[in-house]
């Protein structure tokens, strides 16, 4: 596959979820079919950044 997407929830430091694009089901594993509109932004440095990159992302979001 030349398409990739993962998706991730970093709710704290040592807790994370990640949700993979797959073509088809994944046996052991729970499977999600997400539909809707989604917005994307990459933030790149140190998770001490975070509080700053939240606060970003909910003036992106919410600006209007």
């Amino acid at each position: 596959m030349d398409q990739f997407i993962v998706l991730s929830l970093d709710p704290y430091a040592l807790r994370a979820e990640h949700c993979f694009l797959v073509s088809r089901n994944v046996p052991g594993q729970e499977m999600v079919l997400m539909t809707g509109d989604y917005f994307t932004k990459v933030f790149e440095g140190p998770y001490k950044n975070a509080p700053k990159w939240e606060k970003q992302k909910d003036e992106l979001l919410y600006c209007c």
